[in-house]
This record gives structure tokens, sequence and C-alpha cells, in this order.
């Protein structure tokens, strides 16, 4: 799952065709696509292009043996993690599940990568393939393996637990109904088809997304080392699980699979029911990496000089809206929105339907986790923003042209649309009906003693709640990363952590200083709110001007704070090498992208 071998020096990495899975003091391997000599070497002939070399070298078989017994050990683990915490009655079964899955798959991805590249998951290797990270011989190998190491998992699981357990828990296999006891006899309990597949496909590919991509980006993997990488996948996997167990709230279901060889292993070695709807588990994830080449393809590597604006179109940026690469960094903007209010969401369904004693902690905690790691995952394409409150405020104080800032905010309102009808589409009814696609709210209709009754809170505290903690949320973390000297000296990864960090203590502090029954809490994302509002509409739109009106005050503040300060105390510049909110908007950078040819090698996940 993680990569292709390597994070520090590009001469010692296990990557390319010349891999040495099992040596102690690896020696200078040929980047894959280079001859001997460094240079580039461009396959001409279809054994080359498929790698059909490889199906006879030793080293790629050696390599693989690492991915059989890293899937045998994940099947294993996941599945005794799945029994032991049902068997030991917990009141949280899916949240310390999900933790330790998180654990589990980060210290196996870290064993594995030196090796083959930590793949342990066809769909990572095939996603690997379909990019160029690897030959179509090398993943048809590796699949292979996955499948018989998860074969191999659910055959020890078999020998060691009860048959009382293994009827109960089919091998802990991935299901999406069993037969449970109805009134007039056995009934089948479980999830549907159609939602079980929207479900592993928006999984799987928000995985790829947030995750996986960041292991594919040479430059992010270097950067944030294998100990860090390897936990955002592995966070990403526990948190995929958890919100799949609790938001659909039907029991049979085992929740999304997003690794098609777990899921094949226990059937094969159990069968019955585990084969019920088993092709989902696998078209899913098919269907979500093709998603994810087609959205990797649109990447964007390079940086461009500063440009200084002289006419008022080139300060407004007016060519931009023709301008094919920024339409195509907006994608990242549209995904990661869509993957952050699905996320968001999702978190605050399931944090209230597992009945936790602190929903309110737990929330804010979670969605740390999702915005740092989507903004990991989205800054090296279009910047990172996935906010209309950043966009705007790098607007102003003129870090993106506003042409740029239009397309992103309609891109970010697009992709919270498409957040919220995702969610609609795999809940339940009531679910739907109570949490409104997870919206945001300043009151609900709920039971009083003449009837029904609005409880929440007033527009006036809420407008002034959104104010505040949209400018905390600016100054406190915003600021570093629109500061370049700032952002150069901590690096994206703690930057983007302050950010998630800030935006989790604003969650926490609207929704418990106000005590107040049906307000949501402070928005600091009007894209976020106005997505759930489209679908749901109703009492979504009550109030729903105060999630735009505060935090477009709020930013005109913080605009107005950069230009009372000292200058020399803030240095927001359009050049640079390594900001986060301010990428791909020159000119010279948009000619050179057509030049210069794509190059996705990626030292890791090459094996």
């Amino acid at each position: 799952m993680v990569g292709n071998g390597g994070f520090g020096d590009e001469e010692n990495l296990h990557v390319g065709s010349r891999i040495q899975p099992f040596s102690s003091s690896p020696r200078p391997l040929i980047e894959e696509g280079k001859n001997a000599d460094g240079k580039k070497h461009t396959p001409k002939t279809l054994s080359e292009r498929l790698g059909l070399e490889e199906f006879l070298s030793l080293k790629v078989w050696r390599a693989s043996v690492a991915e059989l017994i890293g899937t045998a050990v994940l099947v294993f683990a996941i599945d005794t993690i799945v029994i032991s915490s049902y068997e030991t009655q917990t009141k949280t079964p899916n949240l310390i599940m999900s933790f330790v899955i998180f654990l589990s798959v980060t210290v196996l991805l870290l064993a594995t990568f030196p090796i083959s590249g930590g793949h342990i998951n066809p769909v990572v290797t095939f996603s690997a393939a379909l990019i160029g990270l690897i030959s179509v011989a090398r993943a048809t190998i590796y699949i292979i393996a996955q499948c018989a190491g998860a074969v191999v998992g659910a055959l020890a699981l078999q020998a060691i637990v009860s048959s009382s357990i293994e009827q109960t828990f089919s091998l802990g296999g991935c299901t999406l109904t069993v037969i449970g006891p109805g009134p007039n006899g056995p009934i089948t309990i479980g999830i549907e088809t159609v939602p079980a597949l929207w479900l592993e496909i928006i999984c799987t590919f928000v995985f790829l997304f947030a995750s996986v991509w960041i292991a594919f980006d040479d430059r992010q993997a270097k950067a944030h080392g294998p100990v860090v990488v390897c936990s955002i996948i592995g966070l990403i996997v526990g948190l995929m699980v958890f919100v799949s167990t609790t938001v659909t709230a039907k029991k049979g279901y085992a929740g999304v699979g997003m690794n098609p060889a777990r899921c094949l292993g226990p059937a094969l070695i159990r069968g019955g029911h585990l084969w019920d709807g088993h092709w989902v588990f696998w078209v899913g994830p098919t269907i979500a990496c093709v998603a994810f080449y087609l959205i990797e393809e649109e990447k964007n590597d390079d940086h461009g000089k500063e440009r200084i604006p002289k006419t008022l179109s080139e300060k407004l940026g007016l060519e931009e809206f023709l301008s094919v690469q920024v339409w195509r960094a907006s994608i990242a903007e549209l995904i990661g929105t869509a993957i952050l209010v699905f996320a968001i969401d999702t978190i605050v369904i399931s944090s209230f339907e597992t009945q936790t004693k602190t929903p309110n902690l737990l929330i804010p905690f979670f969605i740390f986790l999702s915005v740092t790691v989507l903004l990991l995952a989205t800054s090296p394409i279009s910047g990172g923003h996935i906010n209309p409150v950043v966009t705007f405020s790098a607007a102003l104080i003129g870090l993106i042209s506003v042409a740029r800032a239009t397309i992103y905010i309609v891109a970010q309102c697009a992709g919270a649309v498409l957040g919220a009808l995702a969610l609609k589409a795999i809940v339940s009814s009531s679910i739907d009906e109570t949490f409104s696609p997870g919206g945001c709210t300043l009151t609900v209709i709920g039971p009083g003693s003449n009837g029904t009754t609005v409880i929440g809170i007033e527009t006036g505290p809420a407008l002034l709640l959104e104010i505040i903690c949209t400018f905390v949320f600016l100054f406190a973390s915003i600021w570093n990363a629109f500061d370049s000297r700032q952002a150069k000296a901590h690096g994206p990864l703690v930057v983007f952590s302050i950010i998630g960090l800030v935006v989790g203590l604003m969650m926490f502090v609207s929704t418990t200083v106000t005590t107040k029954k049906g307000y949501a809490g402070a928005g600091l994302n009007p894209a976020r709110c106005i997505g759930p509002a489209l679908v749901r509409g109703g009492h979504l739109w009550d109030g729903h001007w105060a999630f735009w009106v505060g935090p477009t005050i709020a930013c005109v503040a913080f605009y107005l704070y950069t230009k009372i300060i000292p200058r020399h105390h803030f240095h927001a510049s359009r050049e640079g090498n390594d900001k986060f909110f301010d990428r791909s908007w020159s000119l010279e950078a948009e000619a050179s992208d057509q030049k210069k040819k794509k190059k996705r090698k990626s030292h890791i996940y090459k094996g």
C-alpha cells in the first residue's frame, strides 16, 4: 500500500526493474525508464511496455513473497481484530477496531515497502500499473501473490478459532448480508448491492486520493518520510472502515473492503454467503482506480516565476478563465471539497450513531485528521484550498488572481454538492432525516410541551460566532501558509496539521460554548454548508446567509490586519518554491507545462 520502496537518496532506493528485496546493503539501482548510463529509455516493443521479461525475473518473484506474507498477516490481523473487538463486548467496537487497523496497516507497510514497495493490496498495485509506476507483468505477479496471501491468512485464522466463532464471524470476511433470526424464521439482513457498490467506489477513491496519492508523489514521499506516509495511509484505511461500518446503520454489512484480496481469501476458505455480492468488492475498487488514474493525469508539477501584472486584465487574471491548467487544478479543489464534505458529515453521523459519551470531542479530532490529510493530498495540484474562505483571502492578499479564485470557489461549491449527493446515496432514510446530510444548521424542529418546537441558536449570535471563529482560523493557521518564510521553515506537514488542528478546535468550541441543541457549530467553510443545503433543502436554508456573510467579514478583517502590521512581519509573495496556496498561477508555468513531458516516476510503489 505504500510505494515503490524508497524515501531517501535516489541512488539507493528499491525502485525499477533491479529490485533487491533481500539485500542488507543495497547498491545503486537503475531507475525504471532509464538505461544503465542514466539516460532516458523509451519502451519500443510491446514486451517492454508490458514488462513481460519480469515474468522470468527471479527478483520480482522474490519480492512478491513479501506481498504474499504481508497480505496474509494483514488478513489474519484485521480479521482477528474484528473478532476480538466484538468478543470483548466493548462499548465502541467500531472505533477500537478502526484504531487497531490503522496501527496494523501502518506497521505492515513499514515492514514490506523496502522489499516489494509495500502494496499488500490489489487496489494499490492496479493503480500503480495504470499510472505507469510498475509494469503490467509485475502488477500481475503481485496481485496473484496478494490473493494467495489472503487465502493463507484465512487458513491460519480458521486453524486457531473455534467452530462457533468461525460460524459467527465467517473468518472476518467481507459481507453484504448475513442470515439472522426473524419473527417467522431466519431472514437475510444487511445492505443492498447498489449502496454497497457506491460505498466501495467512494471509500476506495478517498483512500487513493487522500493517502496513496502522497506515496505516489516522490516529492511528498521524500519530504514526509516513510513513517508519516505509511501512517497517513493506515489512518485513512481506519477512517474508512469506521465510517462505512457506522454510517449505513445496517447489521450484517461488514463495512467497505477497499482490498479485493482481503475479501477473496475468507470467501474461498469459508464460502457460503461470503460470495453473495462478492463482485462488488472487485468492481467498486476497479472503478475507483480508473477514476483515480484519470484525476492523477491532471497533476501539475511545476512552479512558475512571479510575473508582475501590468494591465487590468492581468491583475484580474482574466486570461486564466481560458487556461486549461487552472481548470485542471480546479478538479482537485472539486474532488477535495467533495471528500471533505463526505468525510466530515460521515464523521458526525458515525460519532452520534456509535453513541460515544463525548461526540463533540471525537468529531473535532477526526475533522483535524481529515483536513490535514486532504490538504496534503491537494496542495501539490491546486494549492490545497478546499475552502472558499482560504481562496477568497488568498485573492484579497494577491496570492492568486480573481479569475482563479472564482474558478476555485465554483469548483468547491460543486464538490460540496457532489459530496452531499454521495452521502445521500449510501445512508438510510432514517439517518438522512435525522442528520440532514450533515449540513450547517442553526435550528431544527424538535419535540416540545405542546407539540413540535424550533430549537437552536438565533441568527445574531451565530453570525458573531462565524466571524470570530473564521478570523481565528485565518489568523492562527492560514497565516502560516500565506507567509512564505513560515511555510518554508515549518514544511507542509506542520503547516497543514496546524490548519487541521485549528479547524477542529473551532468546531469543538462553537458546538460546546453555545450549549444549544440544533446548532451544528461554526461552518468555517461556506461551500461545505451550501452542498447539503442544495441537496437536502428544508431547514438547512434557515439562516444560511450567516455561513457566507460571517466568513466574508472575517476575510476582509484578516486582509486589513495584514495591511496594518509592519510589512517585514508578513511575507506573502507569489514567488517561491514551497508555498501552499499560490501554485500554478503564472503564464510562464503554464507554457512550461505544455513543453515539459510529464514524468510519473515516483520513488515509491515501483517495488
